[in-house]
């Protein structure tokens, strides 16, 4: 799947012809290659990608630079078991892109080291490399699903905010299109 969404950017890349499309689609490609099996190792290739005075914001915090980016990346990553994703589709103009993926991440911190499974969106901007990149995800389903007595609270909560969802609200809003 991920093969087919980078070969639609290629594809509506070269039906724009947008000035700097074939290195953003190349930026692209190399994006979800770093991506794809992320670990402490690669960290040293982040420059290949980001842009030294790179910013990086989700929904924990806002870094600025590459050492900032790459300090994070390590203490991230240095107790996970897995993380790696999916590109899953790509919508991008000249210099910016919007990337949806999947995340699969295993911590012994979290879910008892069992898979969590996390959909989110990068937002990036480019000058040949990433200057810019926001990355959006339910950090609730990411992390306080999965901590202990925290998690079991969480889950109630969406539990009972979906059944309301579902109740009389739906109702009204079936009777409002009559």
């Amino acid at each position: 799947m991920m093969g087919q969404a980078l070969n639609e950017v290629s594809t509506s890349t070269r039906e724009k012809g947008g000035e700097g499309s074939a290195d953003i689609a190349e930026l692209i490609s190399a994006f979800a290659d770093f991506y794809r099996e992320l670990s402490v190792n690669k960290l040293q290739s982040l420059g290949t990608i980001y842009q030294r005075n790179v910013v990086f914001k989700d929904p924990i915090l806002t870094l600025e630079g590459l050492p900032a980016l790459s300090d994070y990346f390590e203490h991230t990553l240095k107790n996970c078991t897995q993380c790696s994703f999916e590109i899953v589709d790509v919508l991008q103009q000249s210099n910016s892109a919007s990337i949806q993926w999947k995340m699969r991440v295993r911590h012994p911190r979290l879910n008892v080291n069992r898979e969590i499974l996390l959909d989110g969106v990068s937002m990036i901007k480019t000058d040949q490399k990433i200057v810019f990149q926001q990355d959006f995800y339910d950090l609730g389903a990411m992390i306080y699903e999965h901590v202990p007595l925290l998690g079991a609270g969480v889950r109630t909560i969406k539990s009972r905010l979906r059944a309301a969802a579902k109740g009389p609200q739906n109702s009204l809003n079936s009777k409002m299109i009559e």
